[in-house]
C-alpha cells in the first residue's frame, strides 16, 4: 500500500520528515551517504530524484523545455514542477544542483 504523506496527521508527518533529515545530519562522507540512500530508498525514488536534479540542472542553464523533454523522457508537467520549486521558496535544490 503506497502511503500518501499528506494524509498523514500532522505530527507524525513531521516526525518522519525530522528523522529522515537528522538521518542525513550525521552523515560523514559520500559513500556512507549512497551506503544510507540504497539502503532507504527503492532504485525508483532514486531514479526520480537524480531526475529532478538533472532536470533542474538543465533549467538553470536554460535548456528549452521541449529540449528536456524530448533528451529526458518527461512530461511537461515534471518539468514545470521542477520549474516552480526553482523559483520558489524551495532554495536547497538550487543551491545543491549548482553544485553538481
Amino acid at each position: 500500500m503506497k502511503l500518501e504523506a499528506k494524509k498523514l496527521k500532522s505530527g507524525i508527518r513531521e516526525k518522519c520528515l525530522d528523522a529522515f533529515f537528522s538521518a542525513l545530519e550525521h552523515v560523514e562522507s559520500q559513500n556512507t551517504i549512497k551506503q544510507f540512500l540504497n539502503d532507504v530508498l527503492t532504485e525508483s525514488e532514486k531514479v526520480m530524484i537524480g531526475r529532478r536534479i538533472l532536470i533542474a540542472k538543465k533549467l538553470l542553464i536554460g535548456r528549452p523545455y521541449r529540449e528536456i523533454v524530448r533528451e529526458m523522457g518527461v512530461g511537461l508537467d515534471t518539468i514545470y514542477k521542477v520549474r516552480i520549486w526553482l523559483g520558489g521558496r524551495h532554495k536547497g535544490i538550487e543551491k545543491v544542483v549548482e553544485k553538481v
